[in-house]
């Protein structure tokens, strides 16, 4: 099924740019997987014009007589979608998959943000100079036995789940406080500044 001309309906009256973007032919609408919400969906846009690509995401609910609403930059309405939909948090992949999902599609898309999984999802800038080079050495006999992927721990009003990511080029740890209402709280711990370390491609 092709998402692009429903979705650009639904973002027609209070968003029509974006409704523009979406219809364009350069344009591509991916839906991803949200096993945490019983009655909503999540899209990634990505229109790939002349000079660099841009990305936004969105997400609608049924319930309620719909809800769309674009998440880039836009946690509150993360949380909006999730009450509206209905969160499905009983298990651990649901309540990991909130909080990466939170994460990754309220982000600003103009930076580099890489959610980690372990050290290997990172690799040294190319050509460091001498005080890089030692740094590099200094964080790969630091953190590839800290860095774990994302799961979650039981707490009063919910779950928490640390995630470690790489922001721009700064590694931080993300904590990501999930209520049993759906909403969330997320905490951001700088753990390194200005690192010469780059996110790993996919599939390497």
């Amino acid at each position: 099924m092709d998402d692009r001309t429903p979705l650009a309906r639904l973002l027609e009256a209070e968003h029509p740019e974006v409704a523009r973007l979406i219809r364009d032919p350069a344009t591509t609408v991916t839906r991803l997987p949200t096993p945490f919400l019983r009655d909503g969906l999540i899209f990634r846009i990505e229109w790939f014009g002349p000079h660099r690509p841009v990305t936004l995401t969105a997400g609608w609910a049924r319930p309620g007589g719909g809800l769309t609403v674009l998440l880039a930059a836009n946690p509150d309405g993360f949380d909006a979608l999730a009450k509206r939909a209905g969160v499905a948090l009983e298990t651990e992949a649901q309540r990991v998959a909130y909080a990466v999902t939170r994460l990754e599609v309220t982000r600003r898309f103009d930076e580099t943000f890489k959610v980690l999984h372990g050290f290997d999802d990172l690799r040294p800038m190319a050509n460091p100079d001498p005080p890089q080079a030692a740094r590099l050495r200094a964080l790969a006999a630091e953190w590839p036995p800290r860095i774990e992927p994302p799961r979650s721990a039981p707490a009063e009003s919910g779950w928490i789940v640390p995630v470690y990511v790489l922001s721009r080029n700064d590694l931080c740890l993300f904590t990501v406080a999930i209520r049993h209402d759906g909403t969330a709280a997320v905490t951001k711990s700088m753990l390194e500044a200005d690192t010469p370390l780059l996110p790993r491609p996919s599939g390497r």
